[in-house]
């Protein structure tokens, strides 16, 4: 994917980043906020949006809940209950991620349309404020490991 656009309003960074074959991602602070032209689609998020980088200032875990309009299908107001909170580095993690980096790891749960709930777990890295990896899921079977590049790991 190729970044299109980035907008800053003062601390928070919205980029949108585009494929050949017409998907996009919009991020918000490193958090995927709406997917377009995929199998899975995020068309809306409503909710409260921990700051990451404060994250990891907290003693307790921050739990929040948001939802989602999602396709196929239009799956409106899905609601989602999240916990956010600071976590070692994994095990897996690349080596040459500096000492420095900073890690949240995320526990979602989701109310699906017809009641049943799914969960699945996130990570994301920091570096200096900044998300530098994530990974993330649209649902249990539809994940995504977002590296910028030019950040050595």
């Amino acid at each position: 994917m190729a970044l299109g656009r980035r907008e800053m309003d003062g601390n928070d960074v919205r980029e949108f980043w585009y494929s050949g074959q017409r998907e996009m991602l919009q991020l918000f602070n490193g958090r995927i906020e709406v997917v377009l032209g995929m199998t899975r689609e995020v068309r809306h998020v409503n909710g409260y949006k921990p700051n990451l980088h404060r994250v990891v200032d907290e003693i307790q875990p921050v739990v929040w809940q948001r939802s989602l309009d999602m396709m196929p299908g239009y799956q409106f107001g899905l609601l989602e209950f999240l916990t956010t909170t600071k976590t070692d580095r994994p095990r897996n993690a690349s080596e040459d991620f500096p000492s420095s980096t900073q890690w949240i790891s995320e526990t979602v749960q989701r109310q699906e349309r017809h009641g049943r709930v799914t969960s699945y777990q996130q990570l994301f890295a920091l570096q200096q404020g900044r998300v530098v990896y994530s990974e993330q899921c649209l649902a249990v079977d539809m994940c995504f490991k977002l590296k910028y590049l030019g950040f050595k790991s």
